[in-house]
């Protein structure tokens, strides 16, 4: 036997030998239901759909033949050449498509009932070739083994890496690595020149085993045994409590729960995203924060996306980390963004510096940071942006400005048309107030809120003396020390 498959139910093993049949078992007693004739060389790839009603076998000389069952009989529906193939199988969740690992691209996908090609994914890294692939149980990725050792997990809906395993054995030449997705995706079991081997999704190894092995197939249903093929010859039945699991189950924790990795990933120029691939990006990796709609209509574009009309953004309250704050300072779509709301999310100093070095929002005329971790450093980056001589409201309540960051802000001469500033509840004390009241620049200011700071007479007696804010309506010094 050459290659071994678990139906989904877990009742039937469907198996591929040299003497060019492909075998249905009955898993609970080892009865021969059905033999499947029409190779004409070994058969080295099998796989059952998850209906149990197809069957896709893939022999030497890279003929695949689709097998369908209908009464009670299987019958070979049509069968076509593939040029480089490595292995086959069925698209989980979808019954009306095959997969065909190849060794240029990673696989190539077929319409089940019409064998019509429809797309390949170009998966290929320099000076090596893919061995096999494998889609994991809910068909969101597909992990390939490589002829230099290592085990490549794509995300399948984008085509993009998500994350590349250790090598096994770098002082071998040629390595044949057979990987797939095992105990709820969360590990990775492998095959590679005879050895059984056990990782983490995350890489780290938990057992190695050298067992001849030729071949393997998992019991998605029960999930807790494995079918493995000795030598071509003996079939063995590993359940997983004889490996070692370990005392956690480390894995990449994806918006699906399973060994999903988008960290690092970079939509913003994609050209359009379904809602369904919105939802991923919006409960994991980079993106994480952003609602489905505010990524398909302020990241992407697609149909919906008119940048040139985006005046105003509020992303108040949304709890942005460090790289969602990076995928917003370094948009330059929003060319005419006139509004920004980033307040209530915890950014810190560093994640407002990059914001501070945006050059793209020319129109700016509301900047809202209130309640953040922003300190010193931060208000000199934004003071240092010569764009956005349109700035006429600035917020910057509830942080953690000092007497440095009031005075980068008091510098800064391109803010001419400023006429709305909150400061309060900085804790800028008499020296903070006290340089805002040297400041002449700002001839257009209405409100001034500088409550909650500390401030003494000092800095009470300099605000009282400005004589350029003719047109102030509001100041509030309330819950100070005057």
């Amino acid at each position: 036997m050459q290659s071994c498959s678990f139906s989904t139910n877990g009742e039937l093993l469907v198996t591929g030998a040299e003497d060019r049949t492909v075998r249905i078992w009955k898993m609970n007693t080892g009865e021969c239901l059905h033999t499947l004739r029409g190779h004409t060389s070994s058969v080295i790839g099998c796989e059952i759909s998850q209906d149990g009603r197809q069957i896709v076998s893939f022999e030497e000389n890279q003929i695949v033949m689709r097998w369908s069952f209908t009464g009670n009989t299987w019958t070979l529906s049509y069968q076509f050449r593939s040029e480089g193939a490595t292995n086959c199988g069925s698209i989980p969740n979808s019954n009306q498509l095959i997969f065909v690992g190849n060794k240029n691209y990673g696989w190539r996908l077929y319409h089940s009932a019409t064998d019509k090609y429809i797309r390949k994914r170009l998966m290929e890294t320099s000076d090596t070739e893919s061995v096999y692939g494998n889609i994991s149980s809910t068909g969101k990725q597909i992990v390939i083994g490589t002829n230099n050792g290592a085990i490549n997990v794509f995300d399948c809906i984008c085509g993009h890496l998500s994350k590349s395993l250790t090598l096994f054995d770098e002082n071998v030449d040629t390595q044949q690595v057979n990987p797939s997705f095992c105990f709820d995706n969360n590990h990775i079991i492998s095959t590679n020149n005879g050895s059984l081997i056990l990782q983490a999704a995350t890489g780290d190894y938990l057992q190695a085993q050298q067992t001849e092995v030729s071949n393997y197939s998992i019991d998605h249903m029960h999930n807790n045994q494995i079918i493995l093929m000795i030598k071509n010859k003996y079939i063995n039945l590993l359940k997983s409590d004889t490996l070692q699991m370990g005392s956690s189950r480390s894995s990449i924790k994806g918006a699906n729960k399973m060994g999903l990795n988008l960290h690092g990933t970079n939509i913003d120029d994609l050209q359009g995203i379904s809602d369904e691939n919105a939802m991923l990006f919006a409960q994991s990796g980079d993106y994480k924060g952003f609602s489905t709609e505010e990524i398909r209509e302020l990241i992407v574009y697609n149909e919906k996306s008119h940048f040139e009309k985006i005046l105003k953004i509020e992303f108040s309250k949304h709890y942005f980390d460090s790289r969602s704050t990076s995928i917003i300072a370094r948009n330059s779509n929003w060319t005419h963004l006139e509004s920004l709301d980033l307040s209530r999310n915890s950014i810190q100093d560093e994640d407002t510096i990059k914001i501070g070095k945006n050059r793209t929002w020319k129109n700016l005329k509301e900047l809202i940071l209130n309640s953040n971790q922003i300190a010193d450093a931060a208000a000199y980056a934004l003071a240092q942006n010569s764009c956005w001589k349109h700035l006429n409201k600035l917020h910057l309540s509830s942080n953690k400005r000092g007497i440095l960051g009031i005075t980068a802000l008091a510098v800064n001469s391109t803010w001419e048309n400023l006429e709305d500033l909150d400061l309060s509840q900085n804790l800028i004390g008499d020296d903070g107030s006290f340089t805002i009241g040297q400041k002449t620049s700002w001839k257009f200011l209405k409100r001034l809120n500088l409550s909650s700071n500390e401030i003494m007479d000092k800095g009470t007696e300099a605000i009282s003396k400005n004589a350029t804010w003719s047109h102030l309506e509001e100041l509030n010094l309330s819950c100070n020390k005057i």
